[in-house]
């Protein structure tokens, strides 16, 4: 049986949350240690984000039938209303489950049915993301603060870690829109929920892959001092 949360039930809330948290603790442990830093504050925000956002992946990747069978009862229930899916998602009671937070692909799959099938790139390049990204990210998250590792090695792992998040995110849109998964949207639906949502890890992995050079041949932090 599935633990649910008690003090903040709610899906959007445990979300909010937990951003909150993973940029504010390891943007004051800097700010302590070296002074504010720009860059460290927005990568931290983007390193937690998308650490949150491997979790969901792996959700994909081992709740692939829940979500096709999600998916098909939400294709009808939200066919008029699809903004609402997204309402009801976060409002209802989050549990410490994969199988609970996998509704975020059933849902998402409203916008683009790629992530309720497991022959599409969408779905498989995330999949890809969640396994090779994870530990990275939460690398990176410790390691602009505290030296884990060398700043070359730090580097290098940015590298290869960032290229493939923004790599994977363009050659997503580009398939989206080859494929014409925007017909039928409006303008707001794709504003938020592919533009806004998916252009966070174009700019993210962008500034990420520069620090990461900048690590690579300067061998010191101070990009982020």
């Amino acid at each position: 049986e599935t633990l649910r949360l008690k003090a903040m039930p709610c899906a959007g809330a445990v979300i909010v949350c937990y951003v909150g948290v993973s940029t504010l603790v390891p943007c004051v442990a800097h700010w302590q240690l070296h002074g504010f830093s720009p860059l460290q504050t927005f990568l931290a925000f983007f390193c937690g984000l998308n650490a949150l956002i491997c979790v969901w992946e792996l959700a994909l990747a081992y709740e692939l039938r829940r979500i096709e069978s999600d998916f098909r009862k939400m294709k009808e229930r939200y066919a008029a209303d699809r903004l609402r899916a997204l309402g009801d998602f976060f409002l209802a009671p989050a549990e410490w489950s994969l199988a609970f937070w996998s509704r975020i692909w059933s849902t998402y799959a409203l916008y683009d049915e790629s992530y309720a099938d497991k022959r599409s790139y969408g779905y498989w390049i995330d999949v890809g993301n969640g396994h090779s990204t994870l530990l990275p990210s939460l690398l990176w998250l410790v390691g602009m603060t505290f030296p884990v590792l060398p700043p070359r090695w730090l580097g290098l792992i940015g590298l290869l870690a960032f290229y493939q998040e923004f790599y994977g995110t363009v050659l997503y849109f580009s398939q989206f829109v080859a494929n014409k998964r925007h017909r039928g949207k409006t303008t707001l639906e794709l504003a938020l929920f592919v533009a806004l949502s998916n252009g966070i890890w174009l700019v993210g992995p962008l500034v990420g892959f520069i620090a990461s050079a900048n690590l690579l041949f300067s061998q010191t932090f101070e990009i982020f001092r």
